[in-house]
């Protein structure tokens, strides 16, 4: 049904894997929501990174910030946590500013880096430290 479906990084096999988890959640009654809620997305969708393994888990980070924050480029439709209690999506770019900017002094893109931007970040404001995501990810995109 997808063919020779590619996107980046990802062939067909993971999006069929990643439907087929979908179908599977869904016909069982639950929703994506409460899988993020109960912090099991990670064990039911094993082809994603984990935490554990040291990634920075952008791709998750940034899911959950569009899902959670409400704002001009993220939806808010998702309440089972606050803004403050969010991760920064740690990309290159974000990254790489966040060094130049002295917000960030590990040089590793991984998960102890997140956490120390985010808590750098946390001193701008403890409501909603990843509000400042969008504009370093812009600075570092279109210098």
């Amino acid at each position: 049904m997808l063919g020779d479906f590619n996107y980046r990084f990802y062939k067909t096999d993971f999006f069929v894997c990643v439907f087929d988890k979908l179908r599977e959640l869904y016909r069982g009654g639950g929703n994506l929501e409460e899988l993020f809620a109960q912090g099991a997305a990670n064990d039911y969708f094993p082809m994603l990174p984990h935490p554990n393994g040291g990634s920075a888990m952008k791709r998750q980070n940034m899911f959950l910030r569009w899902m959670i924050r409400k704002g001009p480029v993220d939806l808010g439709v998702w309440d089972f946590a606050k803004p403050s209690e969010l991760l920064i999506p740690l990309d290159v770019h974000v990254a790489r500013v966040s060094r130049e900017m002295g917000l960030l002094k590990r040089t590793s893109n991984d998960m102890k880096s997140v956490i120390e931007l985010t808590e750098c970040l946390r001193g701008f404001d403890e409501n909603d430290p990843v509000r400042y995501d969008f504009a370093i990810f812009g600075l570092g995109v279109n210098r």
